[in-house]
């Protein structure tokens, strides 16, 4: 065995998963050699083709091929041993993550940047699917091992729970970062930092460090950290030394008048660098004392008030989020909504990248430091577009104070996601009934703009909604309730899960709410009271039919659109025209 597979062995025996099922259950396989993958036989279209020539096939235990199973040849496993087979390497592997979070909060100096991607890892995101995973396998699984290995998953959560929390402990005040950054930006902005440019001209043009940078870098780093003062200090004296005076003084000139005495000295040249050093020295030790005092009158004190913060770009991971991280410190209020998507080939959803939307109920202080850090570099635009009017990154909601009412909190935040997503699964009746009126008449008006159904006489199942044979075409296609097309669609919703639709819904608590078209893939629901609509990496939402007006294709053009392009998951509708063709009456 090789020594990754030794490893999950250990793993394996650690975490009490060595079931008898996984010795039971044995598959087919061959490698070239005892350190290489096992891989599947060569069955059907798709198969891995780095299986070597020469390789025997065998039966061999799942547990034995557990982490060098070739991962292309997993899908010529049968269902049940798949899932047992990424059930049990989901738990290693949350359980091997775990260590490593644990390592990084031992080591200290984490920031805020680094927790957010942390929680995109949390078990809690993938529990539903490790639980449909233990489903999935229960013909593999009896009862008890099933059990078994269930408790090995919510050990290695719980271990990981602990680590992020352990790895939080240790963080700087997530507002810190950013009252740290507000400091500098003030001192520098005071004009405190122009002597250090003219002491600068010492070492001529090109010299390899500046004075001020060094000092507001290095402080800012060590208060950040959660250093004190007098580190922050020792800490710029030190980097002060080894960057900034390590270098040749060139211009004499700037010395004059001279602040200490000649004597004592070997020669011009190192006169000049004690002199440069003394009023560096000056220069840190003023600069130092100004930033300290601009960040203790900047410390926000006492218990505050709360705000809803909606914040557009969810979660901050992305280059230029490092000073909005701090956010991550509080508990997102609500669902987070997706907003735009890029697409990374031609529309497939799991190849997309998604913009979304969250709202966190923050305290007051941390809210005024967003709103001053994110909007100045706003990239963002609202969903309703505004006349084209660019939505601010950082969005505030209502003032609560002291422990506020949830249903009062729950409310705002809805309002806030509203403005950047329409339909909120909060919104929508939870059974049917009648349309509204509005409804209605899109029905109508869509069933009659709409073009005609191609003739797919002899296509197959699956190529019947496939864009490559529509003839070329300007206008989408319309399925409307009530109509044996849409009958028909709900039977076979596979293909538009694939490429994707376009729905004209009714959006908004109450039937009074405005129409919309929104962009997403179509699922079929259990019940047929409903679509199960999932917005490009969203949360599925259960749309129940009274709220559809009608299921639009996509247009060609967009089919074939280029990658890397941010495109609007939805839109408010302007009638048939523009939902149908993208272009908008006179």
């Amino acid at each position: 065995m090789g020594q990754l597979v030794d490893l999950v062995f250990k793993d394996v025996e650690r975490l009490g998963l060595d079931v008898p099922a996984m010795r039971e259950t044995t598959l087919e396989l061959g490698r070239g050699g005892p350190r290489q993958k096992w891989h599947a036989p060569r069955r059907r279209f798709g198969s891995c083709t780095s299986r070597p020539a020469s390789a025997r096939i065998e039966q061999v235990p799942l547990l034995v091929a557990l982490q060098s199973l070739c991962s292309f040849c997993t899908g010529q496993l049968e269902p049940p041993v798949r899932a047992l087979w990424e059930l049990y390497t989901e738990i290693i592997t949350t359980d091997r993550d775990a260590g490593a979070v644990e390592a990084e909060a031992a080591k200290g100096g984490g920031t805020w940047p680094q927790f957010v991607r942390i929680r995109l890892r949390a078990p809690q995101l993938r529990d539903g699917a490790v639980r449909e995973l233990a489903a999935a396998a229960s013909g593999l699984l009896p009862v008890e091992q099933a059990r078994q290995v269930l408790g090995a998953w919510e050990a290695a959560a719980a271990r990981w729970d602990a680590a992020a929390a352990r790895f939080r402990a240790v963080l700087a005040p997530p507002l810190l970062a950013a009252v740290v950054a507000g400091a500098v930006e003030d001192v520098h902005g005071a004009g405190l930092s122009e002597p250090g440019a003219d002491l600068d001209r010492v070492h001529g043009e090109r010299a390899r460090a500046r004075l001020w940078p060094v000092v507001s870098t290095v402080w800012a780093s060590t208060r950040t950290r959660g250093g004190t003062p007098e580190a922050a200090l020792a800490a710029v004296r030190a980097a002060v030394d080894a960057r900034w005076s390590s270098q040749q003084v060139r211009d004499v000139s700037v010395l004059s008048p001279a602040s200490t005495p000649a004597d004592g000295h070997d020669g011009p040249a190192s006169w000049a660098r004690a002199e440069a050093d003394h009023r560096a020295r000056v220069l840190v030790a003023g600069w130092c004392r100004a930033l300290d005092e601009r960040l203790e009158a900047a410390a926000p004190g006492g218990q505050q008030p709360l705000r809803p913060v909606l914040v557009n770009g969810w979660p901050l991971v992305e280059d230029g989020d490092e000073e909005l991280a701090f956010l991550a410190a509080w508990e997102q209020v609500g669902p987070c909504v997706p907003t735009r998507w890029m697409p990374r080939s031609y529309g497939y959803e799991e190849d997309v990248r998604i913009r979304s939307a969250a709202v966190l109920l923050v305290p007051a202080a941390a809210a005024a430091v967003a709103v001053e850090v994110g909007n100045p570099k706003s990239r963002f635009t609202s969903g309703a577009y505004r006349g084209g009017v660019r939505q601010q990154r950082i969005v505030l909601g209502p003032e609560f104070g002291p422990g506020p009412d949830p249903k009062e909190v729950a409310e705002a935040a809805r309002c806030l996601l509203r403005e950047v997503f329409p339909l909120l699964q909060a919104d929508l009746p939870t059974g049917p009934g009648e349309p509204a009126a509005a409804v209605v008449e899109a029905r109508r008006a869509l069933a009659a703009a709409a073009r005609p159904f191609p003739d797919f006489t002899g296509a197959g199942p699956d190529d019947v909604l496939a864009p490559h044979i529509w003839p070329d075409f300007y206008s989408a296609m319309a399925w409307v309730p009530g109509t044996d097309r849409f009958e028909e669609l709900l039977v076979d919703s596979g293909s538009l899960g694939l490429l994707g639709v376009r729905l004209v819904v009714q959006a908004g608590p109450g039937d009074q709410g405005p129409l919309v078209l929104l962009e997403g893939s179509l699922r079929r629901d259990s019940d047929g009271g409903f679509l199960s609509v999932n917005c490009w990496g969203g949360n599925a939402l259960r749309v129940p039919l009274q709220r559809v007006a009608a299921v639009l294709s996509r247009w060609p053009s967009e089919l074939r659109r280029r990658t890397g392009e941010e495109i609007r998951i939805w839109a408010p509708y302007e009638g048939p025209v523009h939902a149908l063709t993208g272009l908008r009456p006179n």
